[in-house]
C-alpha cells in the first residue's frame, strides 16, 4: 500500500512508475498474443515454442509483481533509487531502440559490431547507475538496486520494440536484410522447421525471457561493482 506519510506529488510519482511498468507488461502481453494469433503454428511447429511461451508468461508475471511493489519499497529504503534507475532505464531502453531502428536503416551486412556497441554501453549505464547512487546514499544496496530497477525498465521497452518492429517490417525487404546480418535464415535452415515466420516467433519468445533474464542479472553484476566504487568514493566526505 502507498505510504500515506508521503507527500503528494512523491505518491503520484510513485504510481506513475507503477503504472507504467504494469503498462509495459500488459503490452507486451498484448504483442505476444498478437504475434500467436498472427502465426498460430509457432506453438505446434516448434517443439519449444510453448515452453518459451510459458517462460514469458512467468517473466511477465515477475515484472508485474515488481512493478506493482517496486516502487513503493525501494523508495522506502532511498528516494534515489527509483529517480536514478528509471533515469537509466530509458537511457538503456532508448539504446536498445535506436540499435534495433538502426539495423532497419543502415542495414549492415553484419551486426556484430552494432550489438557490442549496443550491450556495452548499456552495461555502462548499469555500472553508471549503480556507482551514483552508492556515491549519493553511500550504501551499496541502494546503488544495487538503481542498476537492477534500470535493467527492468530497459527491458520492458526492449521487448516491446523488438516484437513491434518486427511486425511493422515483416516481410519487408528490410526485414530480410536484418535477418540475413543477424543470421536468422542459416539458424531457421538448421532448425528443421518449416514455417520461417513461426520460428522467428520462437525465436524471439525465447530470446524474451533470457534477455528479460539475463539484463537484471548483468546490472546485478555491474551495478555491484559500480556501487562499491561509488562507497568507496564517498567514504572521504565522511571527514
Amino acid at each position: 500500500m502507498p505510504d500515506q506519510s508521503l507527500p503528494v506529488p512523491a505518491r503520484q510519482r510513485l504510481a506513475a512508475t507503477r503504472w507504467a511498468i504494469l503498462l509495459g507488461v500488459f503490452n507486451t502481453g498484448l504483442l505476444l498474443a498478437y504475434g500467436l494469433l498472427r502465426f498460430p503454428f509457432v506453438l505446434t511447429a516448434s517443439p519449444t515454442g510453448l515452453r518459451s511461451l510459458s517462460g514469458d508468461c512467468i517473466i511477465l508475471l515477475i515484472y508485474a509483481g515488481v512493478g506493482w511493489s517496486g516502487p513503493f519499497i525501494t523508495n522506502r529504503m532511498h528516494s534515489q533509487i527509483l529517480r536514478t534507475g528509471n533515469l537509466f532505464g530509458l537511457l538503456a531502453g532508448g539504446i536498445f531502440v535506436a540499435e534495433i531502428l538502426l539495423e532497419y536503416w543502415l542495414l549492415p551486412a553484419d551486426n556484430t559490431t552494432m550489438g557490442l556497441v549496443e550491450y556495452g554501453l548499456v552495461l555502462a549505464l548499469f555500472l553508471a547507475a549503480g556507482l551514483w547512487v552508492a556515491y549519493q546514499t553511500k550504501s551499496w544496496r541502494s546503488g544495487l538496486l538503481a542498476a537492477l530497477w534500470s535493467a527492468v525498465v530497459a527491458g520492458m521497452i526492449w521487448y516491446i520494440t523488438v516484437l513491434l518492429v518486427f511486425y511493422l517490417f515483416n516481410g519487408t525487404p528490410q526485414q530480410v536484410q536484418v535477418f540475413q546480418a543477424e543470421g536468422n535464415y542459416a539458424d531457421f535452415a538448421r532448425s528443421g522447421l518449416a514455417d520461417f515466420n513461426a520460428f522467428v516467433m520462437e525465436d524471439f519468445m525465447g530470446a524474451g525471457f533470457f534477455h528479460s533474464l539475463l539484463l537484471p542479472l548483468m546490472a546485478a553484476i555491474f551495478g555491484s561493482v559500480g556501487a562499491a566504487i561509488g562507497k568507496a568514493l564517498a567514504r572521504p566526505r565522511k571527514i
